[in-house]
């Protein structure tokens, strides 16, 4: 650029210094050169030869300081101006000049640059292209050259500064340009003047206009949107994230991703990063927790990105809340019936192989039972169709009311209903669910202002014996119920003579039961249990046998099962303690030695809500202090609602009663359950205890459980022990104590009191 006024400024200044200091030197020269002369005394004639040659001399000397002065201020000038040069040169804002008639008299590269995207080849044209092809500003207003503000800064001395003009160039593209103008002043601060910057925005202005339009798009997004670092925390998060979580965007950004995520903790963050780099994307249904504690489900599409050189996760999520809720709705439509809500065949059939499953996992048998009203196709036709649903509502009331948990009850369509009962040990437990769904018909039906007396005809099939799939089993049950209609309705039948014999000896046990208890026909029998290290008698389990007047001692193998079933359980439970309370009460007054009496408690009894209060009212009518009274619970049994038995354990242990765990091993507790009961004695079942000699997988866990038992405090004893073999093993294991026929076998109250009167250590009996 020819026209710099800054540059002229410095030149000028550095010559006034060089002139001044030249006129320094001379008159220092003159004067100072002339009065030593005189000094030295010299002639005029010399004098003036002197003067001569001096004057030479000073034009020499100051002709050769002025030329170096001279010579170093141009470099420097000239080498600044170049340096401005580039400089200007190298800036990618456009930069003119314009003289004080707006006249431009020079650019840089890049003002020449956008003129020629404008389609101007020489700057001088720029009036005129402008008028021709109309520039307009930021508002919409036509915009001439001179009002750039360079009007203003040339007549006002203004500067102007981030004007937008937008500009139609010649290839059909309008361009938006940002510019400023500055007046250029003398020294005197007159106005020479004006420089105008110009910067092409028009990309940048369009990548804004993008980012703009991504920011709202992201914003107004339905789905929450996150980035989430390599440690696992959020970067961003859109509203929709926020709104959906319940917090702030700063709050979310102090979280890691596992404070939202239940299911996904912070150990599981590296291995799924690692995966996600692998596999780029990956769409999976999680679930999220809203800042108050509620939990939803949702569907979360991720991938991995690279984000300012820093790799990233980004989380598109969607609550699936409505989406799940609907398919759970179909599913129920899908597996239930439209009238009861009741399973339908569907699930029927997924319901019967199940309990097909696990009957043969555990050993026992399943019922199927179909059921068909007796004459209702009567009721419906004269009634009318609604009063027949009603009906069929009612039924299935009472049908749900007939079954255990765990059983499943079914509408096949029409007036045709069926059962899945999962828990069978013999087929009289069949037989006994089947009289309790006739008992519950016999009661009338309301209906409006009347009372609709209806029957029933059951059939059923047993698995394995009528069949080993769902179908065969329905096919048989179907058989028996058409027998059972075939013989007057009203009624159930087996699919086969010899099972609905054994369910009719069934029956009549039943009623013998029952008639036992009035009777009082029970009897126990004491089981004594060994201490190893001493061969002593350390306390007894009761036992309790039924002699039945015409069929002897029953086995309670036979009638315990059909007493649960049928709820005498109770009644007998109750028996049990009380008689086991007197017998200790009876061996006290023969002034033997006091043992513990182990008492077995079922699930039914030891559930049922005043059971606490009923055993202390038991233990102060005999005056017996709870220590020596030690209730036995199966491991299944406690199982069943671990933290409600935690409870009452805790408080039945409190008042004092001994506590002990009977048949461990053969349920599911863990070791967890087991640290929180506070149980005395843990019983390891005999089934575990018969093969210890032998099988080395029995030895290792009946060793097991008693180093799980010592470890928490806990006394261990093995029953079923019943050779030599068996009781070394328990004894090298240091098995506390031992309870089976190798000692004794139950015995009656006046045998035992005859081993507790003999203080001999026991020893085998075989």
């Amino acid at each position: 650029m020819s026209y710099r006024p800054s540059k002229k400024s410095t030149f000028l200044s550095t010559a006034s210094g060089i002139a001044l200091t030249y006129a320094l030197i001379s008159l220092l020269w003159i004067y100072l050169s002339d009065s030593l002369l005189l000094a030295l005394g010299i002639d005029l004639l010399s004098l003036s030869k002197l003067q001569t040659w001096k004057g030479s001399a000073f034009v020499f000397c100051t002709a050769m300081v002025l030329f170096f002065l001279l010579r170093n201020a141009i470099k420097r000038a000239l080498y600044g101006e170049a340096l401005f040069r580039k400089v200007v040169e190298t800036i990618p804002t456009g930069i003119w000049v314009v003289d004080r008639e707006g006249n431009v008299v020079d650019c840089n590269s890049a003002a020449h640059g956008l003129l020629q995207e404008f389609g101007i080849q020489a700057y001088n044209d720029i009036r005129g292209y402008a008028e021709i092809q109309g520039w307009w500003s930021d508002n919409g207003q036509p915009v001439h050259p001179d009002e750039w503000g360079i009007s203003r800064s040339l007549s006002r001395g203004e500067t102007c500064l981030r004007e937008k003009i937008d500009i139609a160039c010649t290839d059909g593209v309008r361009r938006t340009v940002l510019y400023s103008s500055l007046p250029l002043k003398s020294e005197n601060g007159a106005i020479t003047g004006a420089m105008a910057l110009v910067q092409d925005i028009t990309e940048k202005r369009k990548t804004d206009e993008v980012l703009r339009r991504f920011r709202f798009s992201i914003e107004q997004a339905s789905e929450a949107i996150f980035w989430i670092n390599e440690e696992g925390r959020f970067l961003f998060v859109n509203d929709q994230a926020c709104h959906s979580l319940g917090y702030s965007a700063s709050e979310l950004e102090s979280l890691h991703l596992w404070d939202i995520d239940p299911d996904f903790p912070a150990e599981r963050w590296a291995e799924q990063w690692e995966r996600m780099k692998s596999d780029h994307k990956q769409v999976f249904e999680t679930r999220h927790q809203r800042k108050d504690g509620r939990i939803f489900p949702v569907e979360v599409s991720a991938s991995q990105c690279l984000f300012n050189n820093e790799e990233n996760h980004v989380a598109f999520v969607r609550d699936i809340t409505i989406r799940k809720e609907y398919e759970k709705e179909l599913e129920h439509q899908s597996n239930h019936d439209a009238l009861t809500g009741l399973a339908n065949r569907v699930l029927l059939d997924d319901r019967i192989q199940q309990a097909i499953v696990h009957a043969e996992r555990a050993q026992r048998n399943t019922a199927v039972f179909l059921l068909d009203l007796d004459r209702f196709k009567v009721i419906n036709d004269s009634l009318g169709h609604s009063q027949g649903d009603a009906v069929l509502l009612a039924v299935a009331e009472r049908l749900s009311a007939c079954i255990s948990p765990g059983d499943t009850l079914s509408r096949l369509g029409g007036d045709e209903f069926a059962i899945v009962m999962t828990h069978v040990n013999h087929p009289a437990d069949a037989r006994i669910m089947a009289q309790k769904i006739l008992n519950a018909f016999e009661q009338p039906f309301p209906l409006g202002n009347r009372e609709l007396r209806i029957t029933t005809s059951i059939g059923a099939s047993l698995y394995p014996r009528d069949g080993e799939q769902s179908e065969d089993l329905l096919r048989h049950a179907d058989a028996a119920m058409y027998q059972a209609k075939k013989q007057g309705g009203n009624g159930f039948q087996f699919c086969s003579e010899e099972m609905d014999t054994r369910a009719h000896k069934a029956l009549e046990l039943e009623g013998d039961l029952r008639q036992a208890l009035q009777l009082g026909s029970f009897v126990l029998h004491y089981q004594p249990k060994v201490k190893i290290a001493s061969g002593k008698i350390d306390g007894c389990e009761a036992l309790v046998r039924w002699n039945h007047p015409d069929k002897g001692m029953i086995s309670p193998d036979d009638f315990i099962p059909l007493a649960e079933e049928t709820g005498l359980i109770i009644a007998l439970g109750e028996w049990v303690l009380r008689e086991a309370c007197r017998q200790f009460k009876a061996w006290q007054a023969q002034g033997l030695p006091p043992i513990k009496i182990a008492v077995n408690l079922s699930a039914r009894q030891f559930l049922q809500s005043d059971f606490v209060e009923s055993i202390q009212t038991i233990l102060s009518e005999f005056d017996i202090d709870p220590h020596w009274l030690d209730l036995e619970l199966t491991e299944s049994m406690v199982m069943e609602d671990p933290d409600r038995i935690a409870k009452l354990l805790a408080e039945l242990k409190q008042i004092g009663f001994a506590l002990s765990l009977d048949d461990f091993g053969t349920g599911y507790s863990s070791l967890n359950y087991l640290r929180r009961f506070p149980i005395d004695c843990l019983k390891i079942d005999r089934s575990f205890i018969l093969d210890v000699a032998s099988d080395a997988t029995a030895a290792s866990v009946a060793n097991s459980v008693i180093g799980i038992a010592h470890s928490l405090g806990i006394h261990a004893i093995a029953e079923g022990v019943e050779t030599r073999e068996q009781y070394a093993f328990l004894a090298m294991c240091e098995c506390d104590s031992v309870q089976g026929y190798l000692f004794s076998k139950p015995l009656p109250a006046n045998d035992l009191a005859a081993l507790l009167a003999n203080p001999t250590p026991f020893k085998p009996t075989t």
